[in-house]
């Protein structure tokens, strides 16, 4: 599956999953826009330094010489190559073969470009429209198209309910959306929890406390660090 990433947070370090990963040697190196007192932009080219505090109060720089620490639940490396590799079969796909999309793009209007907020979504559909178009030479500027974080509907999201210009039926249908969503979760702890105590009991050296739906950690929450060690 494209798009490997980092675990959402730092689980399982008694079972030898580190709490920072040395896979993202892409994200070391940014180039950002800032806007000048003159009206003008400067591209500013900086490295990325990641730092932990230290309960003594001082501050510990995780980066060092030779490695590239990626911060939690980020793209990595792999995941940037394989996001890559899908652009260019889908490239091979809607253009060599089936003439659907152009060879260049020079109308940006020539594709809708919809992505979520997060981050690692953004740096994906970097990576998958870099694939589809590779060159610059007659390119038009791409148009990435996200919303706010309480308009998202790529996902199953009840901060809809917070905007007033929405119909009242569509706010009622998202708090009812909440509503099951947390019975739901109810519901799967009283099925799955007696299921799971074979599980936690032989996990137990690496997860004290068990595992069950909604406790610490969460089951899908170590379903997630798992999925993103494999």
């Amino acid at each position: 599956m494209p798009g490997e990433r980092t675990p959402v947070r730092a689980r399982l370090q008694q079972a030898g999953i580190p709490p920072y990963w040395d896979v993202c040697t892409a994200a070391d190196e940014f180039r950002s826009t800032a806007l000048l007192t003159t009206g003008d932009f400067h591209s500013l080219r900086f490295k990325r330094r990641l730092e932990e505090p230290l309960p003594n109060g001082h501050l510990k720089t995780v980066t060092r010489t030779g490695k590239r620490y990626c911060l939690l639940g980020e793209l990595t490396d792999q995941g940037r190559l394989s996001t890559s590799a899908l652009g260019q079969r889908i490239r091979k796909l809607y253009v060599d073969q089936l003439k659907y999309l152009p060879k260049e793009l020079v109308d940006s209007h020539t594709l809708y470009i919809r992505t979520s907020h997060v981050q690692r979504t953004v740096e994906s559909m970097t990576q998958v429209f870099t694939g589809l178009y590779p060159t610059e030479k007659g390119r038009a500027i791409p148009h990435f198209h996200l919303r706010l974080v309480s308009q998202e509907n790529l996902y199953p999201n009840d901060d809809f309910c917070v905007y007033v210009f929405f119909l009242r039926s569509r706010v009622a249908n998202v708090r009812r959306l909440k509503k099951l969503s947390e019975a739901y979760s109810v519901r799967a702890a009283e099925e799955w929890d007696p299921k799971l105590q074979a599980v936690s009991e032989a996990l137990r050296k690496w997860v004290p406390d068990g595992i069950t739906v909604n406790g610490r950690p969460k089951a899908n929450g170590l379903l997630d660090t798992i999925n993103s060690s494999l």
